[in-house]
């Protein structure tokens, strides 16, 4: 806990102190910083000429969860930075990576309308008045059929120079290449024909490519969202993100992770494809804050639902739902945890559309107080006993 503490000082509290500290990180991408400034010296004032005065390339400027920004420069110019008035520590920023997929093939909108394990070929749901948004933090979201109007697009993903440009939705002059992982989950989570919450704006939040990114674009796409939410606040806001690995959280992402949620944002978390405890995974151990939640794997299947042998389970793990499903594309199926979270993305936001007034932590609490208990098998001790559940009250019946 002591330690826990003095990162927070380390990030808000240092302007006391002669020179700033310059966090050394595992795995850091050469030449990207995130600068960190003191409450009396706002980003969106100084950031541009800060990165000037240190020619450097400024790449995101945070102002909604972080004081602070992100650039391109020398580790001279890194160094120098610290001791620079108004500055109160710069980070390294380590690279971030998607969970792995597995495949497989099962339908998981047939699974979660249900209590029972057998599968019907039907799903039941409730269309709602578009007042939610489903934000796809991810690899990139190709438009199709399945989304209409309701799909908008921001692109915060930036080169090794620090370059981006906000309406790029090509691989630096490729054709997209995101159809596995970044549209899938959109699909699953929105999709008129194969998603949960048919009806839901859906935000393509693009923050890594192909499998990988840094943590600035990262901030940026949280700080982004977090600005939608207190720009509508009487809309409801769901972000999901299907991505991590085994490390400690980096500080400056943890803090602009916990000030979004603070802010009533619901964050959905993938839980991990390790086959081991969750909260030693980063961010599937934020599961754990009130309005968020992780998400563990399972395979339906024709009498039983069985928690995957790939699926991190524990305590930080909040609910179960489907992987391994078909989402329209005849080549490739949606798999992994990043997969199973979508399911529950498109489900708060069912929730939260039919109740209207509740806070995200409450919609939290329903989702997991309706899930379906004693059906999941291949379950750890320590693991919650949840599997998904999707229908309200007021519905109706289409066939698939």
């Amino acid at each position: 806990m002591k330690a826990i503490m003095w990162v927070v000082v380390s990030l808000f509290g240092c302007h006391l102190m002669a020179a700033a500290p310059l966090h050394k990180v595992g795995g850091a991408v050469p030449g990207r910083y995130i600068v960190i400034l003191n409450g009396d010296t706002p980003a969106s004032e100084y950031a541009e000429s800060f990165a000037r005065d240190a020619r450097g390339k400024l790449v995101h400027v945070y102002s909604q969860v972080l004081n602070g920004f992100s650039v391109q420069f020398s580790a001279q110019a890194a160094e120098a930075m610290t001791r620079r008035p108004g500055v109160a520590a710069v980070w390294e920023v380590p690279t971030v990576r998607i969970a792995d997929t597995q495949f497989g093939v099962p339908d998981g909108i047939d699974r979660i309308d249900q209590r029972e394990a057998l599968l019907n070929d039907s799903y039941t749901y409730t269309m709602y008045p578009p007042t939610a948004t489903i934000y796809i933090v991810d690899t990139g979201v190709d438009p199709r059929a399945e989304f209409g109007t309701r799909l908008t697009n921001i692109n915060f993903t930036s080169d090794a120079n620090g370059y981006r440009n906000p309406n790029d939705y090509t691989d630096f002059g490729l054709p997209l290449n995101d159809v596995w992982h970044g549209t899938a989950t959109a699909v699953v989570a929105a999709g008129a024909q194969n998603g949960v919450a048919k009806w839901a704006k859906i935000a393509n939040v693009r923050v890594l490519r192909y499998d990988t990114g840094t943590y600035d674009d990262v901030v940026a796409g949280i700080n982004w969202v977090t600005q939608q939410r207190n720009a509508r606040p009487t809309e409801f806001h769901v972000a999901n993100a299907s991505f991590g690995d085994a490390s400690a959280p980096y500080p400056p992402a943890d803090a602009a992770f916990r000030a979004s949620i603070a802010a009533g944002v619901a964050w959905v978390f993938s839980a991990g494809n390790n086959a081991a405890d969750a909260c030693g995974y980063y961010p599937a151990s934020l599961g754990a804050i009130s309005g968020a939640i992780t998400v563990g794997a399972m395979h339906p299947q024709s009498t039983s639902d069985v928690v995957t042998s790939y699926s991190n389970q524990g305590p930080c793990v909040d609910i179960y739902a489907p992987s391994e499903v078909d989402w329209g594309d005849p080549n490739t199926v949606a798999g992994g945890t990043s997969a199973a979270a979508p399911h529950v993305a498109g489900v708060f936001a069912v929730r939260w559309a039919a109740s209207t007034t509740s806070t995200s932590a409450e919609i939290e609490g329903l989702v997991k107080g309706l899930a379906t208990t004693g059906a999941l098998t291949n379950l750890w001790g320590t693991s919650n006993d949840r599997l998904l559940y999707a229908l309200n009250p007021k519905r109706r019946s289409v066939g698939k």
